[in-house]
């Protein structure tokens, strides 16, 4: 059964958009006391269309989009397409749009494959998987910050890692106010959410793969093992570098969609 889409009976709390990382850190706790869906709303009502949202389309982010699809629906939640997804990750992006009527656009680095690897060699994600993620992913979303004040993605602390002490805002060093409402819940909550909204999970979900990457770089897990033990298993690598980074300067140019997932 699906959700009634309704007003929050309980009015937003006053904050003020954070300036500094010790306001962007009362600001962050006052917001830990409010739903996900609250903490999103309070971010589109302070920051409009200098708003960037993304996602990898793993379950919190799809989540996300369909919250943004209640309270804003024009406004877009993308995807960088990497190139190297795996084919249930793009026809997934078609199902959520077409089906469900979610607000997504891919976008990508310009290169097709053959390109890329004439640049960069062949199986780049072997020899220096951090140099591939840079120009597949980071330099892809460092333009796409241009321009904006937040940004909002779906990161929670139950993910481990470098993500156990994650906050619902966290102010950047470029001034970027980066935004977490899932920070504090866990995946099983989110998956009743999506349950409740009649949302699929992504399709290769059913197989073991909790957590869902670029296909070279992912493989399934382990119920015993943590959510995002399969992405980039056996190397000390753990994070792609999107969160670590301020925002790169890019070298390549910004592909609305690619060969794949189109807009």
């Amino acid at each position: 059964m699906k959700l009634e889409q309704c007003e929050w009976s309980v009015a937003l709390p006053e904050i003020t958009v954070p300036e500094t990382s010790a306001q962007a850190e009362a600001a962050s706790a006052l917001l830990e006391t409010r739903s996900p869906r609250e903490i999103l709303q309070w971010a589109l009502e302070s920051y409009g269309d200098s708003l960037l949202v993304t996602s990898a389309l793993g379950a919190g982010g799809v989540l996300l989009a369909q919250y943004l699809k209640e309270l804003a629906p024009g406004h877009p939640t993308f995807l960088i397409d990497t190139g190297k997804l795996f084919p249930e990750t793009l026809a997934y992006y078609r199902q959520l749009r077409e089906q469900f009527g979610l607000k997504l656009l891919a976008v990508g680095n310009g290169f097709g494959e053959q390109e890329f690897a004439e640049i960069y060699g062949e199986r780049l994600w072997e020899r220096d998987p951090d140099l591939c993620c840079n120009i597949r992913k980071v330099q892809v979303l460092g333009r796409l910050r241009q321009g904006k004040r937040a940004w909002i993605t779906g990161l929670r602390r139950e993910q481990g890692g470098e993500r156990a002490n994650a906050n619902v805002l966290e102010l950047q060093p470029d001034g970027l106010l980066k935004v977490q409402p899932l920070a504090f819940v866990s995946r099983k909550w989110i998956d009743e959410e999506l349950r409740n909204y009649g949302l699929p999970q992504h399709p290769l979900h059913g197989l073991g793969y909790r957590s869902v990457g670029c296909e070279p770089c992912t493989r399934a897990v382990k119920d015993s093992e943590q959510e995002r033990a399969g992405r980039w298993a056996g190397l000390a690598k753990t994070e792609c570098g999107l969160h670590r980074s301020a925002g790169a300067s890019p070298a390549t140019g910004l592909s609305g969609g690619s060969n794949h997932a189109t807009t």
